[in-house]
């Protein structure tokens, strides 16, 4: 449907809403609409937890990075996304390719009009390792500005439900947990 994006979607989330507080949960393109939906109703999400935070290092942040930051660089810059294997798979191509062709012109552009975008509520990030996007701590704290939890794991990828779904329920209790005992 024309005009559904990110933003819309997360508005559309944060209608249907039955509770008034709530924690945020998402991956992939569920992780966009996931922050945008803390930064719409922050006084409603009671925490979020990311699998693919949206926070991209700055220019600057490739001068000098650490050796972590070099590998998370290098990987970043060897993923090309073609955004329709998954529609493809599902018979669902033509709305996907709509989805992507309106999400990608509500995105940010930039790491730096991502941080001019910042989640308050408390944020935990589980980054699994064969993620085509991995984020360092810093660059991840520039945006949410609560971040309270990250944890690196030793399997997993893009997709965590469906590759290593009783760890991801173990992380996303575990961020929950955590926000709930420290909130």
């Amino acid at each position: 449907m024309r005009g559904w994006h990110p933003g819309r979607t997360a508005q559309a989330w944060a209608g249907s809403a039955t509770s008034e507080r709530f924690g945020a949960h998402g991956g992939d393109w569920g992780a966009v609409v996931s922050t945008e939906l803390a930064r719409l109703v922050p006084e409603r999400v009671a925490g979020l937890h990311l699998t693919m935070p949206s926070a991209s290092p700055l220019p600057e942040d490739r001068t000098a990075p650490s050796a972590d930051e070099q590998r998370m660089l290098d990987r970043r810059d060897l993923h090309l996304a073609d955004g329709y294997g998954f529609g493809m798979l599902t018979g669902t191509g033509a709305s996907s390719a709509r989805w992507y062709w309106e999400a990608m012109r509500w995105v940010p552009r930039s790491a730096e009009e991502e941080n001019s975008r910042p989640v308050t509520v408390p944020t935990a990030v589980s980054l699994f390792p064969a993620d085509p996007w991995p984020t360092a701590r810093r660059w991840a704290e520039r945006r949410y500005r609560d971040l309270r939890r990250r944890n690196e794991l030793d399997r997993g990828g893009h997709f965590p439900g469906l590759e290593q779904p009783e760890l991801l329920v173990s992380e996303i209790r575990e961020a929950f947990r955590g926000l709930r005992q420290n909130g």
